[in-house]
């Protein structure tokens, strides 16, 4: 008899409740680029680096910083 007996469904169960989270955070990992509420906010990263490049050139008015949106930022 094995030294877990009894005890190795459980075990079983943990190791492949480990590897399938593994893989669902490869997935998100994989494709951070999108609209949902965990992907980068590219449209507000490009207006800062808009905001910058305009300030550092002297362009008057700035455009205002993109603004959260139900607290996520897009």
């Amino acid at each position: 008899m094995g030294t877990l007996e009894y005890l190795m469904p459980v075990a079983v169960t943990i190791i492949a409740y480990t590897f399938f989270g593994l893989d669902a955070l490869g997935d998100e990992l994989e494709d951070p680029f999108g609209l949902e509420e965990n992907d980068l906010p590219l449209s507000a990263l490009a207006r800062v680096i808009e905001i910058d490049l305009l300030d550092g050139l002297g362009v008057r008015p700035l455009p205002e910083p993109a603004q959260p949106v139900d607290c996520v930022l897009r």
